[in-house]
């Protein structure tokens, strides 16, 4: 098979795969009414949630990438949360010491008044 022929197969699958789901039926439909409150909010955020009562730290490996401009830029944080109120956030380079690194607890912060 040719360069040229598999192109067109490609095309041509591509095409036939557009019709296909353009054609497809539409399953969503939109509640109507003015529906009824959730009285037992509490107790779904309880079973939801509740195994997270013991947690008493988090870390987080997050990567991230986007446009700005026409320069693309990656990165990777490494977040740690603890409780009652400790956060570090730190951009790891790809060698050497981390790009930033911002640490912070209860007592670091203030209210304005």
């Amino acid at each position: 098979m040719t360069v040229a022929s598999r192109s067109r197969a490609a095309v041509f699958a591509a095409l036939a795969l557009l019709m296909l789901t353009a054609c497809a039926e539409r399953t969503f439909v939109i509640p109507t009414g003015a529906g009824e409150p959730i009285t037992t909010g509490a107790s779904i955020a309880a079973d939801a949630f509740g195994h997270c009562q013991q947690l008493s730290t988090l870390t987080a490996e997050i990567r991230l990438s986007g446009h700005a401009g026409r320069q693309k830029l990656r990165g990777r944080l490494i977040a740690g949360f603890s409780k009652p109120a400790s956060i570090r956030l730190e951009a790891v380079a790809p060698f050497g010491p981390p790009v930033f690194i911002l640490a912070a607890t209860a007592a670091d912060s203030s209210t304005a008044s």
